[in-house]
Parts: structure tokens; C-alpha cells; sequence
């Protein structure tokens, strides 16, 4: 008795090509969608200022945010002119964080 075995029919090279592109196309997608949410959950600095709130806008495409400037009024630096240096430090409050805001408001 001999048995007959069936070939495994091969894969052509245009469904290899198919199957490859849409792994690659998921790593890509994959990797982009890390790379956004990394930009908008990151915090690459903590700490606090002091300082008079000058600007308070509402900004965003994509993302809303609320978007301020802060004068830090640097006393006792002077630039060449004999001039009080002032420095501009801007900021961004999230969504959801609205009685920040309001406090932000109040005090500029």
C-alpha cells in the first residue's frame, strides 16, 4: 500500500508581498500612535514660577489646550543697556484642568 500525500500548495510571491506589507503597515501605525500619545502625556519638567501672567489663549488643532506667557521679571539682571531683563516662560493647561484656568484668569 503506498500512500498519497498532497503537496502543500506554495505561497505565490504577490501574497507574501500582500501579508508583508500590511505587517509593516501595523509596526508603522503602531509606532506613530506611541509616538503621539508619548508627545502628549510626556513631562519633560516639573517644578513652579513666579511671575506676572501676560498671555491666555485657547489653542489647538488636534489637541485643545489653554496656551500662556508668564513675565518672570528677572530683578537685579541687567542687560547692556541698563535695562531689567525680562523673561517669557510659556505654558499650556490641559483639558479638564478649567479651574486652573479660572485661577490663571483671575490672576493676570
Amino acid at each position: 500500500m503506498s500512500e498519497t500525500t498532497t503537496p502543500t500548495p506554495k505561497r505565490s510571491f504577490g501574497s507574501m508581498l500582500k501579508r508583508t506589507a500590511w505587517r509593516l503597515l501595523l509596526v508603522v501605525g503602531a509606532l506613530l500612535i506611541a509616538w503621539v500619545l508619548f508627545l502628549y502625556y510626556a513631562s519633560y519638567s516639573e517644578g513652579s514660577r513666579s511671575g506676572m501672567v501676560i498671555k491666555l489663549s485657547k489653542r489647538g488643532m488636534v489637541f485643545k489646550t489653554w496656551e500662556g506667557q508668564m513675565n518672570l521679571q528677572t530683578f537685579g539682571a541687567m542687560d547692556p543697556r541698563a535695562s531689567t531683563l525680562n523673561e517669557v516662560f510659556s505654558f499650556s493647561v490641559e483639558r479638564g484642568e478649567e479651574s486652573l484656568y479660572r485661577e490663571l484668569e483671575e490672576a493676570s
